[in-house]
């Protein structure tokens, strides 16, 4: 907390024997005072030596009290400066009228001596509070930023490998939630996983680099994704807090791209589509990953054909909202989903239509995911 002889505070009045009682007032309090007695005076003298507290005598000649406090709270220099009124009129209309300009307090004439000091006094308290819960505020941001940052260069791992993929990723924001990964296996196995933790910011993002770290390593080591799938979940199960887990869905592609092995674990369906329509939906069949101890190494088999298409995606798409608050839902991606299948529409096409669905203006509600794999 900043030392009493380093507050600054002005008195603005325009009545002498005011300012004479204010300052025998406020003298046991060891401040900085400026004086003005005039409104005009008081906002020049704000905007060179910028005080702790205001204290504002509303009937001045000129700018009143009113208009001083209109100027000081319309000024993003000066808005936070705390305002107490100070003045004859006793009306409860007239005390109303500071408090909606934005004054933190109000005191009526003839002064109580230790009313006034009093309220001086916390006011000032509250403002070296605020002062410092900003500086905190600022110093966790920098922190965010910093951690972002980090979380960011593990989720571009140079690991990611995209052939036979097309992807969309279009994150809510940088500390995200959703998680993207794909590599080959040195037999010619390919690993693809699309993993969406819950909730959002820092809290769903830490696990993405456990998940990638793991997943990365033991498919480099030509090890079958059943095993992978049963390791992610041991450790996010040892390793999250209560409460959070991950839904993700795992591929298991053959090298010769005719077979590949399903989990669907607490994610929405992934479709097969064949010869542009959707062939069959791939519901989840085991629990999500870190939400409890449990063994399902088998994943579901599938017999695919040369130019068939899988889509994974993370509920973002489904649960985004128009300005009715009703959600874009399954059928209607399922129905964009089949243009790009067929070659007729991109990616950007989807993005496009999610844009045109919310209202104007307002961010995305979710992480959006979503992964083209190619047969």
């Amino acid at each position: 907390m900043l030392p009493t002889s380093q507050r600054r505070i002005l008195l603005v009045d325009d009545d002498a024997q005011s300012i004479r009682l204010l300052l025998e007032v406020l003298r046991p309090l060891n401040l900085d005072v400026l004086v003005s007695t005039n409104g005009q005076s008081a906002l020049e003298i704000i905007a060179q030596q910028t005080p702790d507290l205001i204290l504002l005598d509303i009937l001045m000649p000129e700018l009143d009290g009113y208009d001083v406090c209109r100027a000081i709270k319309t000024n993003i220099e000066t808005r936070d400066i705390p305002v107490i009124f100070i003045s004859a009129m006793s009306e409860t209309e007239d005390e109303s009228a500071g408090l909606k300009l934005g004054a933190v307090d109000y005191i009526t004439k003839p002064f109580h001596f230790d009313i006034v000091r009093s309220r001086v006094q916390t006011h000032l308290e509250l403002r070296t509070a605020y002062r410092e819960l900003a500086r905190i505020n600022h110093n966790l941001l920098e922190e965010r930023r910093l951690i972002e940052r980090v979380l960011a260069n593990t989720r571009e791992s140079e690991q990611f490998d995209r052939r036979y993929l097309a992807t969309y990723i279009a994150p809510k924001e940088i500390s995200m939630g959703d998680i993207l990964l794909a590599a080959f296996r040195p037999d010619g196995t390919q690993h693809v996983m699309l993993g969406d933790f819950t909730g959002h910011g820092l809290t769903a993002a830490i696990g993405g680099p456990l998940v990638a770290d793991l997943f990365y390593a033991r498919t480099a080591r030509n090890d079958g994704m059943g095993g992978i799938v049963e390791e992610i979940n041991l450790k996010l199960f040892r390793t999250l807090p209560e409460g959070m887990f991950m839904a993700a869905i795992f591929l298991e592609i053959s090298p010769d791209r005719r077979r590949v092995t399903l989990w669907n674990c607490g994610m929405r369906e992934a479709y097969l589509f064949r010869d542009g329509r959707c062939q069959e939906k791939l519901s989840s069949t085991h629990f999500p990953r870190g939400l409890m101890q449990v063994s399902e190494p088998l994943g579901i088999e599938i017999e695919v054909r040369p130019d068939d298409k899988l889509y994974l995606y993370s509920d973002g798409f489904v649960e985004e909202m128009d300005a009715e608050k009703r959600m874009f839902g399954a059928e209607r991606l399922l129905q964009l989903l089949q243009k790009i299948a067929r070659g007729e529409e991109t990616f950007d096409f989807l993005a496009d239509t999610l844009a045109r669905y919310r209202p104007k203006g307002e961010p995305q509600g979710d992480d959006m995911f979503m992964v083209e794999v190619r047969c």
